[in-house]
């Protein structure tokens, strides 16, 4: 079974939409199909925007779904610093935690900052894509 790490974005997508690829995950995972984990650091980043972005409403959406994680866990995020000249500060703890965690997959919505020449040459031990590309890759 896949262990997946969802970046805010992806949570925060799910929220926003029904329909979607992010909130597909849930219903896998809902399935025991997959496996979910984030960090305290990415779910709160995706609170924060979605208390700022959206209605108040949607923030128990965000808490059901985050419900359904099989694990939130907190990082040293020291552990880190190896990762600060290939991605952006406010990156290198969902590098962090998909690492720790052990995940599969980090699956995120920011392409610019994941999906580039300079994170490609990394040898990560998870592949990075976007819940469209996870899923489609389930068919082939």
């Amino acid at each position: 079974m896949d262990k997946l790490f969802l970046d805010a974005n992806v949570i925060f997508s799910a929220v926003c939409s029904d329909a979607g690829a992010s909130r597909f995950l849930f219903q896998l995972a809902g399935k025991k199909k997959i496996i979910l984990f984030s960090s305290f650091y990415a779910v709160n980043e995706a609170k924060v925007n979605i208390e700022r972005k959206l209605k108040a409403e949607k923030l128990v959406l965000f808490y059901k779904l985050v419900s359904e994680f099989t694990k939130i866990d907190n990082f040293n995020y020291d552990f880190g610093k190896k990762y600060e000249k290939f991605i952006i500060e406010k990156d290198v703890p969902i590098l962090v935690g998909a690492e720790t965690m052990e995940a599969d997959f980090l699956l995120t919505l920011d392409k610019k900052d994941f999906m580039n020449t300079k994170i490609s040459k990394l040898k990560l031990p998870f592949k990075i894509m976007s819940p469209g590309e996870y899923l489609r890759s389930l068919i082939k």
